[in-house]
């Protein structure tokens, strides 16, 4: 008997709620400083250290990437059916009836004066997201190496190698609400809302808040690079 694709609809929602929430109090204070933390994360990097020439960088939220319906790592098998894609569809038009236009950008590199265009993502606004709990399961597991390592060693976590789109386990969460039973799902996405909670509870304790941790990652990343 298959899954009714309400209840998957509904489960992508919690665990896209969950994911935002604990982005929106922890990481967005690095996202508002992309281009400071890119070039902080990679200190050696020439296209790491830019300044931006036009319109506003779009860092990781670039073209195409909340298009994808898919789970990362998983190849044509983590490709959602067609029914759990018009679902979520319907779901995003509520928030945003008309896809906007990607906004265009232009950096140059500090270092070697090199120009480069880019665009953005279609649902990247100057607030952030409009997608809400509907973006991609790419947008919801990918963290870059800065907040990353941050987030890692602050929670005691193993430390990535760089950037990651297994952010939480989401990969696994996103694959057991779009093609596992109810139980599997609902255990899933039970599972991201307490690690989560945990993490949340642990780091305000610590830090207070996001604006907390940036700090305090940006003065260990300024001490161990020299910048």
């Amino acid at each position: 008997m298959r899954t009714p694709v309400g209840l998957r609809v509904r489960a992508y929602e919690r665990a896209g709620r969950a994911l935002q929430g604990f982005f929106s109090a922890w990481t967005s204070a690095f996202c508002a400083r992309c281009v400071e933390v890119t070039r902080l994360a990679h200190p050696r990097l020439p296209a790491a250290d830019v300044e931006v020439l036009e319109g506003v960088f779009a860092g990781c939220c670039q073209a195409g990437v909340a298009d994808g319906y898919w789970i990362p790592g998983l190849g044509d098998e983590g490709r959602f059916p067609p029914e759990v894609v018009e679902a979520l569809e319907r779901a995003r038009r509520h928030l945003c009836a008309r896809r906007p236009v990607p906004p265009r950008f232009r950096v140059r590199e500090r270092r070697t004066g090199r120009v480069a265009t880019g665009v953005g993502c279609a649902y990247l606004s100057p607030n952030g997201c409009v997608l809400g709990p509907w973006r991609a399961p790419l947008c919801f597991g990918f963290l870059c190496s800065g907040p990353a390592r941050a987030l890692a060693e602050a929670l005691g976590l193993p430390e990535p190698a760089g950037d990651t789109d297994d952010f939480a386990g989401a990969r696994g969460v996103f694959a057991a609400v779009v093609f596992g039973d109810p139980q599997e799902a609902e255990g899933a996405v039970s599972g991201l809302e307490r690690r989560l909670q945990g993490w949340h509870a642990a780091l305000e304790q610590r830090f207070g808040t996001g604006e907390g941790l940036y700090r305090w990652w940006r003065e260990r990343e300024g001490f161990l690079t020299g910048l």
